[in-house]
């Protein structure tokens, strides 16, 4: 190891390496989600604010996704991912929810959890921002009544 640490040393802390990849990527979440929530603080518009998050997200993203491609790790992990992919969908849900509920005039958690979901599914296939605008544009302005009739 270039480390000068003894794999025993490092499976006390670590009890598996897909815990310990989920922990080196939790610190590069870390300035993702105050970048988001810098977004979602400062920002008026909806679009402004989802198109930050999911280039945000986006990048995360393709930091990780030759592991995320990898489906020998991926069928290892598959467990632990499902109980991630929940609880990341559930925190980009909590940052974008008063977005969603100022904007949309909905004081569901429906929305932001949808959004979410779209935006970590989109992101991992890496589609481009674009391709979600018209339906977030679409979704919210019938919401705002404005496409209604």
């Amino acid at each position: 190891w270039a480390c000068d640490i003894a794999v025993g040393t490092i499976y006390n802390y670590f009890p598996s390496k897909a815990l310990m990849t989920a922990c080196f990527m939790q610190q590069d979440w870390i300035p993702v989600e105050q970048e988001i929530q810098r977004l979602c603080a400062v920002s008026t518009s909806p679009m402004v604010v989802f198109e930050g998050v999911y280039c945000a997200l986006e990048k995360f993203m393709s930091d990780y996704r030759s592991l995320f491609e990898d489906k020998s790790a991926m069928q290892s992990a598959s467990p632990m991912f499902r109980a991630r992919h929940r609880e990341l969908r559930h925190r980009l849900a909590g940052m974008i929810q008063n977005v969603c509920s100022t904007k949309a005039n909905m004081d569901s958690d429906f929305l932001p959890e949808f959004i979410a979901d779209a935006f970590l599914a989109c992101s991992n296939e890496a589609r481009s921002f674009d391709e979600l605008r018209p339906i977030l544009e679409l979704l919210f302005h019938y919401e705002q009544g404005e496409n209604k009739g």
